[in-house]
């Protein structure tokens, strides 16, 4: 099987890779930092599973994969991401995803992954499950939730601040800024800043 590790973290990749190494396995693995690279590595290879870090850079990785999917339907993507809340697995999965996986999770359950995947399953971590049964059990219902300061960001959204003048306004970084409005485009499941002031007013974090 060919599988493309579409992650911009580094180490994230060589991790998955050093795992199959020395181990009895069908699989050929090539490795994509960006949008661009994984576009282009599809159209110059024949991928079957892509290994989609969620939070992809400036990009949302359930977009990459439907915009592949357009092109290439019989590709499968499985979402690696650091994001477990139930809201974010279901509403990956509802996108087209046939795995969701805890870069937390043992490397073990990304080799499981493949051969689940591979017989036209569904696979969804161990320690997801675990949580989501958890809240189950807790009686919490599907909720957003958000930190201080990614609220603090997005009240400076709808208050319509440039990424600089938040940035400024925070004493962080532009490209902090920019990590928790990726953050809050994965929450609210978004594509841009007028869906989440929507969302938003809707769902009652700001008014």
């Amino acid at each position: 099987m060919n599988v493309l590790i579409a992650d911009d973290h580094e180490l994230i990749a060589s991790g998955v890779i050093a795992y199959f190494q020395g181990k009895e396995h069908n699989h050929t693995f090539f490795q994509s930092k960006s949008r661009a690279e994984v576009l282009q590595c599809l159209s110059n290879n024949t991928i079957e599973v892509v290994l989609q870090d969620i939070q992809f850079g400036d990009f949302d990785g359930r977009q990459v994969m439907k915009e592949v999917i357009a092109e290439k339907p019989s590709v499968k993507f499985i979402a690696l991401s650091t994001h477990i809340d139930e809201f974010t697995v279901k509403s990956t999965m509802a996108s087209g995803f046939v795995g969701y996986i805890s870069k937390t999770a043992p490397l073990s359950e990304i080799e499981t992954a493949l051969e689940e995947v591979s017989k036209g399953n569904q696979y969804i971590s161990k320690d997801i499950k675990d949580n989501m049964f958890n809240s189950l059990l807790a009686g919490k219902n599907e909720s957003i939730t958000l930190t201080k300061r990614e609220l603090e960001v997005l009240l400076a959204i709808q208050d319509e601040l440039s990424t600089k003048e938040i940035a400024a306004k925070l004493f962080v970084s532009d490209k902090t800024v920019e990590g928790y409005r990726a953050n809050l485009f994965l929450k609210f499941d978004v594509k841009n800043v007028a869906g989440l002031v929507k969302k938003a007013i809707l769902k009652g974090f700001i008014s």
